[in-house]
């Protein structure tokens, strides 16, 4: 897990690929890794998002969704040898639906 120094406290991070699709900074993002098979990680996470948007591929997911007043983007990607990169992006206010 990646954690942002104290001296970014409160500070929004600027993800480009947000900007490129229209949505608003993330309030919040975290990026693991596993050495569980792809196919497990994203049966993990499918099952903990009930209700995601599920979109995937041999090689990467995303799932999205609303939790509460906010929403939610998990992007799973397998990086072979590597492991499973796993980034999960919270905003504090609902995105529009396709963001």
């Amino acid at each position: 897990m990646f954690a942002y120094p104290l001296t970014l406290k409160g500070k929004k991070q600027n993800n480009v690929l947000d900007q490129a699709e229209g949505r608003p900074p993330r309030d919040l993002e975290v990026a693991l890794r596993s050495y569980a098979s792809f196919d497990t990680v994203v049966e993990r996470y499918r099952q903990m998002a009930k209700g995601a948007r599920v979109q995937r591929n041999e090689r990467t997911a995303y799932l999205d969704g609303d939790m509460g007043q906010g929403s939610y983007r998990v992007y799973i990607r397998n990086t072979g040898d590597d492991g499973v990169m796993i980034d999960v992006a919270l905003w504090q206010r609902k995105l529009s639906a396709g963001r």
